[in-house]
């Protein structure tokens, strides 16, 4: 016989149910403009009762089962994480969209100073798609301060990415001439810092390249100054002089290539330099060392030509059409940095040297919609939703929009 409490508890049930299906509705509705926002689905289930009025239920919901045998229903809310929003353009430097899978990585700051505090396990990072992306300085207030993320420690002079909660924008540190490849925890993931970086120590000149003409008759000697970057990433000067020239008939002239530096002092260097008939350079390179670097000069673009200019005293001239470029940095202080749709972070320096410091790796999961939902459009991992699978923009995923959010 059917139970009146079991038909009420069936109606109750109902009511419920719809009005879990219209605070999610709400909610979507509440949180249409809001960025990196996943809206919610809710699909209704079936519930059978059983005698005993003890089994049965939605284990998901923990949901009691109806009791006396009496069937109900309820409602199953899921995050439809997986499903990609519009995407905007802001023209926002630190503004980063993801067009294909993949979510951000955060480091929560007040979770971590909290379990710091309370000699707690450090909780693990949470995700997230929405880029609007902030400077965070840290400071007692906000959790920051004497925060130590995955062993670096911030310091409270400078900036770093963060999401609208505060919560820390991880990548992977670069090392120069190291290859990045995608890590398999997010362990070794750190905060990204935009402000207060070392300065750029200068780079030594390597290759140059340069073009001059060589006067084929009326000098014997001919000299032009170039300059370099020093292992110090000091500029230094230096003279290269072309003398006592010698013509092998049929074959062109030899001259012989001295280098000395500001002071006269002579540098090892390419000790022969020839030309062919038609005045074209015979030698494609030369070497020079100073200021503890040997760099090299292109010189294919030296020719013999013509007489020599009227300036020309005691067979001394100075080559005509001179062109220099070379390779080396001086020293430059930091002054922020770009991100690339690869998700490369690239820092830039007042002597106009780019050096990548961080490189923005994007987490996968197996099935993302089925991930804790947290306050500030972020999820945590469950078992459901399987964990975190790191990957490379342009890779393994697709190129961030830069200057754009979802």
């Amino acid at each position: 016989m059917t139970s009146l409490n079991g038909i009420y508890d069936n109606g109750v049930m109902g009511m419920l149910a719809q009005s879990n299906a219209m605070g999610g509705l709400s909610q979507n509705i509440a949180n249409i403009d809001t960025i990196g926002y996943k809206r919610t689905e809710t699909t209704f289930a079936t519930l059978l009762g059983e005698n005993n009025g003890t089994t049965g239920g939605n284990s998901l919901t923990k949901t009691p089962a109806p009791a006396n045998n009496q069937n109900g229903v309820t409602s199953i809310t899921t995050n439809l994480v997986s499903v990609n929003g519009a995407i905007q353009d802001t023209g926002n430097d630190f503004d980063l969209a993801i067009p294909g899978n993949g979510m951000f990585v955060f480091a929560d700051t007040q979770s971590i100073n909290a379990a710091a505090l309370a000699g707690a396990t450090v909780p693990g990072p949470v995700y997230g798609r929405a880029g609007n992306l902030k400077e965070f300085v840290p400071t007692q207030s906000n959790g920051g301060a004497g925060l130590t993320v995955n062993g670096v420690a911030l310091q409270s002079n400078a900036a770093y990415l963060a999401n609208q909660n505060g919560q820390l924008l991880l990548g992977i540190p670069v090392t120069p001439g190291t290859p990045v490849t995608a890590p398999t925890s997010t362990g070794s993931l750190v905060p990204i810092q935009v402000s207060s970086q070392a300065p750029f120590p200068g780079q030594a000149t390597t290759t140059a390249t340069l073009g001059a003409v060589i006067p084929a008759v009326g000098a014997t000697s001919v000299s032009t100054p170039i300059s370099f970057f020093d292992s110090n990433g000091q500029q230094q000067g230096a003279t290269l002089t072309w003398s006592n020239p010698v013509v092998t008939p049929g074959a062109g002239v030899t001259w012989t290539l001295t280098a000395t530096d500001s002071q006269g002092n002579a540098l090892p260097a390419t000790a022969q330099f020839s030309f062919d008939n038609s005045g074209n350079s015979l030698t494609p390179a030369v070497s020079i060392t100073g200021g503890g670097t040997t760099f090299t000069v292109d010189t294919t673009g030296v020719q013999m030509l013509g007489n020599a200019p009227a300036s020309t005293t005691n067979g001394q001239a100075i080559a005509s059409n001179t062109s220099y470029t070379q390779n080396g940095l001086p020293q430059g202080t930091f002054n922020g940095v770009k991100i690339n749709p690869d998700g490369t972070v690239v820092g830039q320096y007042t002597n106009g040297a780019t050096k990548v410091l961080y490189q923005i790796p994007l987490a996968l999961f197996g099935s993302p919609d089925n991930m804790q939902a947290l306050s500030g459009q972020v999820y945590a991992p469950t078992q459901a939703s399987g964990a975190a699978h790191l990957g490379l923009p342009g890779q393994q995923v697709a190129n961030l929009n830069v200057g754009a959010v979802e």
